[in-house]
């Protein structure tokens, strides 16, 4: 008891010498006087006194010196092992949850805090170096007693090092995990043996067979013995990682995203229990429009996920919760659909197992699954599709899963229809699938896989909000301008003609843009342009910038070659598209008419701001798309006589009524 107050009394102090002279104290104490104590009378007896030595410690893991904090790490190292491991809990703020002291109904209760978590994102990476050394130690030579119960809770934080800022300390974090891993193996060998020499081809068959980019240190699949011993803790820290991702704070939210990428990559396939909730929250997570961060660490999770489960274990659930359901809302659809892409991502780079090179081949995934996807944005049954939606955001999430498509048809990553009818027979053997959806015939039947991506995209361009907002400015300025017609003054002179003027380029211009993006992505399914980016950075308002940087200009070869796609499947994409227009996409029909009737290459189109003058007649090339040929507006006036010799003031001289347009 007087050696715990001689070391508990400079722990009051503020001054940072005096705070670390007590701190090499006590890990002088804990390194040398407790450990006989604990051998001989075990942990238990010493259990009082070293506790409350850590708890004197822990205010000064927030001092505004980073020497200091690594001083009570230092301290706080032995002193934990000295009996104390149940201090732990103080560490991370953990209670049960039905222990609930008599003081808080008072409010009179104490602050917990997770001190483990603000040392492992501290400012300093001196700390986080000594921070990573302290829980390697604890993990290692803690008593086995105190581990057992323990270990659990210390384990996410040496997890979280792998996604630290600085790439070393990425590095160390790898090989203490590793480290740690064969230590468990070591130390049950019993168990492992067997599974390790029997299972050592198909440990290598699926260590080729990886085929996601994984983010450093990651350079392939972590080693058997690190992937055993986070799984054994997948189940307990699943709950509160879904549980923080769906947190109002922006931090904690992309820190526990980062986290779940890297349990993903340890647990693989054994995520295939949690699934129903590992999807939900990164869909979620992927929805919020503000935090781009967070989207793209979710996109991330995804494709890991798909990469390593059976998509028969997910694809219902996804289908059921994105589908146009009055109880799925429409931020609930978007947040499906925005992952999608990366689901589809990462099932199909799935090798095969009797592929041996190294070139890209047709994934073991069957094809059903991307024609599922494909069928949710055409429309089921002839219903609405998810591809005519006028949601911005979930434009944006449908236009990526499309490129995510036409990408994989072109990578050849899809396999043939008969690998598609071999799962048919065997698919219920995990979930139940949704039969209107994997069941329904494609979008456009008995033609390539290709032609049903470019009636999706011809519904997705035909749709577009612009040209309908383009179109009915111009039939309120028409209107507007047949409302005044009755008047006295010369049409020339109208303002109303020129508003409707003014409309007319703005139609021209919202059909040169929409025609533009159409070339383009069809030159993503010709194989002809790369997608312009990553689907997860898609954001609101892109697919609708009518400057955006993918559309600035277009070529005429890749026009030609869009042309002559649309031509070779016009025969039935044509009926399909004129069933649309009279529903979801009202301009699919007129844009595959116009393309496919194009010559020449691409224009640029003008800006709506800009005076009419400036583009000469309305309709003409320079305020067209693709070169189509020029239109001609006719201007009639009603008036009340023909009469010769009746004329009316127009500025400076008159005009007969008879001569005017």
């Amino acid at each position: 008891n007087d050696l715990g107050e001689i070391c508990r009394g400079p722990c009051r102090d503020s001054n940072p010498a005096v705070i670390k002279a007590a701190c090499a104290l006590i890990a002088l104490v804990g390194r040398e006087v407790l450990p006989p104590i604990v051998k001989l009378m075990g942990g238990k007896a010493v259990q009082p006194y070293s506790a409350k030595l850590v708890e004197a410690l822990l205010p000064h893991l927030r001092h505004r010196h980073a020497a200091v904090r690594v001083a009570t790490l230092d301290a706080l190292e032995h002193g934990l092992l000295a009996g104390a491991g149940s201090s732990v809990e103080t560490l991370v703020g953990w209670r049960l949850v039905n222990n609930v002291p008599i003081a808080e109904f008072y409010g009179k209760g104490e602050v917990r805090r997770n001190w483990l978590a603000d040392l492992s994102r501290d400012g300093s990476l001196q700390v986080r170096r000594r921070f990573l050394a302290t829980l390697t130690r604890w993990v290692r030579q803690m008593d086995g007693a105190d581990l057992y119960e323990q270990e659990v809770r210390l384990y996410p934080y040496l997890l979280n090092l792998l996604v630290d800022p600085d790439a070393t300390l990425r590095s160390d974090a790898l090989a203490a995990l590793t480290a740690l891993g064969e230590e468990y193996l070591a130390l049950h060998d019993d168990e492992w043996r067997d599974k390790m020499a029997y299972g050592a081809a198909d440990e290598a068959d699926r260590d080729r067979r990886l085929n996601i980019p994984l983010p450093h240190p990651f350079c392939g699949r972590p080693p058997l013995g690190a992937r055993v011993r986070v799984r054994n803790h997948f189940r307990a820290l699943i709950h509160p990682i879904v549980a923080e991702i769906g947190c109002w704070t922006a931090k904690e939210r992309c820190q526990s995203a980062a986290l779940l990428e890297v349990l993903l990559i340890f647990v693989e396939g054994s995520a295939t229990e949690f699934g129903h909730m590992v999807l939900p929250a990164v869909a979620k997570a992927a929805a919020e429009a503000d935090e781009h961060e967070l989207r793209q660490r979710a996109c991330r999770c995804a494709e890991v996920f798909a990469h390593h489960v059976d998509p028969r274990s997910y694809m219902p659930l996804l289908i059921q919760m994105s589908s146009l359901d009055p109880l799925n809302t429409l931020s609930q659809r978007l947040g499906y659909f925005a992952i999608l892409p990366s689901l589809l991502r990462g099932m199909y780079r799935v090798e095969p197992a009797t592929h041996a090179a190294s070139g890209p081949t047709a994934s073991a995934t069957p094809a059903a699954h991307a024609h599922a996807a494909l069928t949710m944005l055409c429309g089921v049954c002839g219903g609405d599709g998810a591809a005519t939606s006028q949601h911005a955001p979930l434009r944006d999430a449908t236009r990526a899963t499309l490129l995510e498509l036409c990408a994989l048809e072109v990578s050849g990553r899809l396999p043939a229809d008969a690998d598609a009818l071999a799962f048919s027979s065997a698919r219920d053997k995990l979930e139940r699938l949704p039969r209107d959806v994997y069941d329904s015939p494609p979008p456009v039947a008995g033609a390539p896989f290709k032609a049903s991506l470019t009636l999706g995209l011809l519904l997705w361009h035909g749709s577009d909000p612009a040209l309908a907002a383009a179109h009915d400015g111009r039939t309120k300025a028409a209107e507007a301008r047949r409302a005044a017609g009755g008047g006295d003054a010369g049409v020339e002179e109208a303002p109303e003609l020129g508003a409707e003027r003014k409309a007319e380029v703005e139609v021209a211009a919202a059909w040169a843009c929409v025609e533009r993006r159409l070339v383009r992505d069809a030159g993503v399914l010709l194989g002809a342009v790369s997608k312009p980016s990553d689907p997860s950075t898609f954001s609101p308002g892109v697919a609708e910038a009518a400057s955006s940087d993918d559309y600035e200009s277009v070529g005429g070869g890749e026009a030609q070659a869009a042309a002559g796609l649309l031509r070779r499947f016009y025969a039935r994409l044509h009926p399909l598209v004129q069933e649309q227009s009279h529903g979801p996409a009202p301009f699919a029909s007129d844009l595959l008419d116009r393309i496919v009737g194009s010559v020449g290459q691409p224009t640029a189109s003008p800006t709506a701001s800009a005076p009419a003058a400036e583009y000469g007649a309305v309709g003409s090339a320079e305020g067209g798309g693709i070169g189509h040929a020029p239109r001609k507006v006719l201007a009639v006036e009603e008036v009340e006589s023909f009469e010769e010799g009746e004329t009316e003031s127009d500025g400076e001289e008159d005009v007969p009524i008879s001569r005017r347009r």
